[in-house]
Protein backbone atom coordinates (compact mmCIF):
# COMPACT_ATOMS: atom_id res chain seq x y z
CA UNK A 1 0.00 0.00 0.00
CA UNK A 2 1.22 3.51 -0.72
CA UNK A 3 1.81 5.98 2.07
CA UNK A 4 0.32 9.48 1.79
CA UNK A 5 2.82 12.03 0.46
CA UNK A 6 2.25 15.77 1.00
CA UNK A 7 4.57 18.47 -0.26
CA UNK A 8 4.43 21.02 2.56
CA UNK A 9 6.63 23.72 1.06
CA UNK A 10 8.61 24.32 -2.12
CA UNK A 11 10.86 27.29 -2.81
CA UNK A 12 13.51 27.85 -5.45
CA UNK A 13 16.13 26.04 -3.38
CA UNK A 14 14.31 24.04 -0.66
CA UNK A 15 11.46 21.55 -0.37
CA UNK A 16 9.75 19.95 2.62
CA UNK A 17 7.85 16.69 2.16
CA UNK A 18 5.75 14.79 4.73
CA UNK A 19 4.96 11.10 4.30
CA UNK A 20 2.42 9.36 6.53
CA UNK A 21 2.05 5.57 6.59
CA UNK A 22 -1.07 3.97 8.05
CA UNK A 23 -0.35 0.30 7.39
CA UNK A 24 2.36 -2.03 8.69
CA UNK A 25 4.19 -1.95 5.36
CA UNK A 26 3.87 1.27 3.34
CA UNK A 27 6.13 2.93 0.77
CA UNK A 28 6.22 6.23 -1.08
CA UNK A 29 8.60 7.82 -3.58
CA UNK A 30 9.75 11.44 -3.61
CA UNK A 31 10.55 12.27 -7.23
CA UNK A 32 12.27 15.36 -8.59
CA UNK A 33 8.97 16.44 -10.16
CA UNK A 34 7.55 16.68 -6.61
CA UNK A 35 10.17 19.35 -5.84
CA UNK A 36 9.20 21.73 -8.66
CA UNK A 37 7.59 24.88 -7.30
CA UNK A 38 5.47 27.47 -9.07
CA UNK A 39 8.54 29.67 -9.58
CA UNK A 40 10.87 27.11 -11.12
CA UNK A 41 11.08 24.20 -13.54
CA UNK A 42 13.34 21.23 -14.19
CA UNK A 43 16.27 22.36 -16.32
CA UNK A 44 16.06 20.94 -19.82
CA UNK A 45 18.92 18.48 -20.27
CA UNK A 46 20.11 19.05 -16.71
CA UNK A 47 20.49 16.54 -13.92
CA UNK A 48 18.39 17.45 -10.88
CA UNK A 49 20.10 16.93 -7.54
CA UNK A 50 18.70 17.34 -4.05
CA UNK A 51 20.47 16.77 -0.74
CA UNK A 52 18.66 15.67 2.41
CA UNK A 53 19.37 18.29 5.08
CA UNK A 54 16.84 17.44 7.81
CA UNK A 55 14.80 14.37 8.75
CA UNK A 56 12.17 14.12 11.49
CA UNK A 57 10.42 10.83 12.21
CA UNK A 58 7.58 9.80 14.47
CA UNK A 59 6.52 6.19 14.89
CA UNK A 60 6.44 3.32 17.36
CA UNK A 61 9.80 1.93 18.47
CA UNK A 62 8.99 -1.29 16.59
CA UNK A 63 8.53 0.59 13.30
CA UNK A 64 11.48 1.18 11.00
CA UNK A 65 11.69 3.88 8.34
CA UNK A 66 14.25 3.43 5.57
CA UNK A 67 15.30 6.06 3.01
CA UNK A 68 16.72 4.54 -0.18
CA UNK A 69 18.13 6.13 -3.31
CA UNK A 70 18.75 3.77 -6.24
CA UNK A 71 19.20 0.72 -3.96
CA UNK A 72 21.56 2.68 -1.66
CA UNK A 73 20.23 3.05 1.88
CA UNK A 74 20.88 6.66 2.89
CA UNK A 75 19.01 6.59 6.22
CA UNK A 76 17.39 4.14 8.64
CA UNK A 77 15.34 5.25 11.63
CA UNK A 78 13.45 3.60 14.48
CA UNK A 79 10.83 5.33 16.61
CA UNK A 80 10.90 9.09 17.01
CA UNK A 81 14.12 10.65 15.80
CA UNK A 82 15.44 13.97 14.52
CA UNK A 83 18.50 14.56 12.41
CA UNK A 84 19.30 18.24 11.95
CA UNK A 85 21.67 19.89 9.52
CA UNK A 86 24.93 21.00 11.06
CA UNK A 87 28.11 20.56 9.09
CA UNK A 88 26.85 17.70 6.94
CA UNK A 89 24.14 16.74 4.47
CA UNK A 90 23.03 13.38 3.12
CA UNK A 91 24.31 13.82 -0.42
CA UNK A 92 24.70 10.12 -1.28
CA UNK A 93 23.22 9.35 -4.71
CA UNK A 94 21.55 12.79 -4.71
CA UNK A 95 20.60 12.50 -8.37
CA UNK A 96 18.07 9.70 -7.63
CA UNK A 97 14.52 9.70 -6.28
CA UNK A 98 13.99 8.88 -2.60
CA UNK A 99 11.99 5.78 -1.69
CA UNK A 100 10.63 5.89 1.86
CA UNK A 101 9.67 2.49 3.31
CA UNK A 102 7.81 1.88 6.58
CA UNK A 103 8.02 -1.61 8.11
CA UNK A 104 6.34 -2.79 11.30
CA UNK A 105 3.60 -0.22 11.74
CA UNK A 106 2.32 3.25 10.95
CA UNK A 107 4.48 6.34 11.19
CA UNK A 108 5.38 9.72 9.77
CA UNK A 109 8.53 11.28 8.34
CA UNK A 110 9.23 14.89 7.36
CA UNK A 111 12.17 15.38 5.01
CA UNK A 112 13.71 18.73 4.11
CA UNK A 113 15.63 18.77 0.85
CA UNK A 114 18.07 21.30 -0.55
CA UNK A 115 17.72 21.57 -4.33
CA UNK A 116 21.29 22.09 -5.50
CA UNK A 117 21.15 21.52 -9.26
CA UNK A 118 18.78 20.91 -12.17
CA UNK A 119 16.13 23.54 -11.44
CA UNK A 120 15.73 26.85 -13.28
CA UNK A 121 13.70 29.89 -12.24
CA UNK A 122 10.79 30.79 -14.52
CA UNK A 123 11.27 34.51 -14.02
CA UNK A 124 13.77 36.89 -15.53
CA UNK A 125 16.20 38.91 -13.51
CA UNK A 126 15.37 42.57 -13.00
CA UNK A 127 19.00 43.46 -13.71
CA UNK A 128 19.63 44.88 -17.16
CA UNK A 129 22.86 45.09 -19.07
CA UNK A 130 24.11 47.91 -21.27
CA UNK A 131 22.53 46.37 -24.38
CA UNK A 132 19.19 45.35 -22.85
CA UNK A 133 15.98 47.21 -23.56
CA UNK A 134 14.19 47.42 -20.16
CA UNK A 135 10.84 47.95 -21.90
CA UNK A 136 10.95 44.61 -23.76
CA UNK A 137 10.77 41.24 -22.00
CA UNK A 138 13.55 38.88 -23.05
CA UNK A 139 15.76 41.46 -24.74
Amino acid sequence: MAATKTVLRVTNNKAIVRIVATAAADTSTISFADLVGTGDALTSGGTPRANIVRVKTSCASSTSITLTRNTTVVGAFYGTDVIEESDWVLSDVNDQAIVVAFVGGPGMVIIELSKIDGYSPKFESATFGAYDNPTVVGS
